[in-house]
């Protein structure tokens, strides 16, 4: 994987180590990774020490890593350790590592992220692809997987599969080859061999996207949806078959636009909320939804904005310690996280990872024989043009 953005955390308190420089400012908890010609943010908890051979201090040839962060450490005495890898997986494209001098600070205690995007309508898949994928997945999937009519169906089925498998070998370092999924009684994938490992993690895929989000110590539930018209009914009748699913705060907030445009992306921006919350609870959509009230403090999303403010109500009673993350992927995809963290934990917002399918596959390993009948099958689905 190459992610644009890395987040890991430590559990004890962070402590600053580093002034505000060109090269790095340090706040509280977490930091991130700008890949690309010239670093652009690091941000670290105590010291993230961090090998950015890949990075512009090698293309300056001055000094080196070490050097530059000696320069602008206040504690002198602090010794580095360079010797250890922290979800070296993730990151290896950019050499980097990251850890601490404190025994609870090392990469072994770091809490992985992950929040992932996949274009499926900009995926052709080759032959090639679809053969080796048929490798990556258990026999169960594939023949689920097989079972779509429509292609862009069995395309984001695959793309989902490949990107929880992807997430659970770098969080967990189990070995691609052990991984073991199956399903709940609710039919949500769960590894089954954890090791005492128990990654949490939540897929959706609706539009032109399948997105993934993954945490290593909390529930989580993800929802996108498309912005677009409802198909064979107007906005007006749309709304009125819809009138029992919200409440009447939320529909107070859907018609303070008067554009019906803008009243769909509000709709689309509740109904993401409110799935993100059934699917981390783990109760479906069997309940009453206009229970589930959401009162949104920013009125409208926008592109590479995340918003975190909006308040969750149940039966009328404010619910503390949800954190209900929210953007626009682009602007026709709506995307809500949902996740209430634990008392030894934080939520860090980011903005999501865009990857490719040559990246989702860099650590696969085959799990069985590549499969041609699955391919053919595969590659004669039809293409959904409505």
């Amino acid at each position: 994987m190459d992610p644009t953005r890395v987040r890991v955390q430590w559990h004890s308190t962070p402590r600053r180590y580093f002034k505000e420089s060109p090269i790095a400012h340090v706040t509280r908890r977490r930091y991130y990774l700008s890949f690309g010609p010239t670093l652009l943010a690091c941000t670290g908890t105590q010291v993230c020490v961090m090998h950015f051979y890949y990075l512009l201090f090698a293309a300056r040839g001055k000094k080196t890593p070490e050097e530059q962060f000696e320069k602008h450490c206040l504690h002198n005495s602090y010794k580095y350790y360079w010797d250890y890898e922290c979800n070296e997986p993730l990151v290896a494209s950019s050499k980097l590592t990251a850890t601490s001098s404190r025994v609870d600070r090392g990469p072994e205690n770091a809490k992985l992220y992950g929040e992932w995007a996949f274009n499926v309508s900009n995926w052709v898949p080759t032959e090639e692809e679809i053969l080796a994928a048929s490798s990556y997945i258990q026999p169960e999937e594939k023949e689920r997987i097989s079972k779509f009519v429509f292609k862009n169906d069995a395309k984001s089925a695959l793309i989902g599969r490949l990107m929880i498998r992807n997430f659970i070998k770098i969080s967990t370092c189990i070995s691609y080859e052990e991984i073991t999924l199956g399903r709940d009684e609710l039919g949500k994938p769960i590894l089954t061999n954890s090791n005492n490992h128990n990654p949490h993690f939540n897929i959706s895929h609706q539009g032109d996207f399948v997105v993934l989000i993954g945490d290593i110590e909390n529930e989580v539930g993800i929802d996108i949806m498309k912005i677009e018209p409802p198909a064979n009914k107007n906005i007006p009748e749309f709304f009125r078959l819809m009138r029992r699913q919200f409440s009447p705060k939320e529909w107070e907030n859907i018609y303070t636009f008067h554009r019906e445009a803008e009243q769909m992306e509000s709709f689309y921006r509740h109904w993401c909320l409110k799935e993100s919350y059934v699917k981390n609870i783990g109760i479906g959509l069997r309940v009453n939804l206009a229970e589930i009230s959401f009162d949104v403090k920013t009125p409208k999303l926008k592109v590479g904005q995340i918003v975190t403010d909006t308040n969750l109500y149940v039966k009328n009673v404010l619910q503390e310690g949800w954190v209900f993350e929210e953007t626009l992927l682009d602007e026709k995809h709506a995307i809500a996280i949902a996740c209430h963290p634990n008392e030894k934990s934080q939520w860090f917002p980011s903005l999501y990872t865009f990857i490719t399918f040559e990246e989702l596959i860099k650590e696969a390993k085959p799990i069985n024989a590549p499969d041609d009948d699955f391919k053919n099958k595969f590659m004669k689905m039809l293409i959904k043009t409505f």
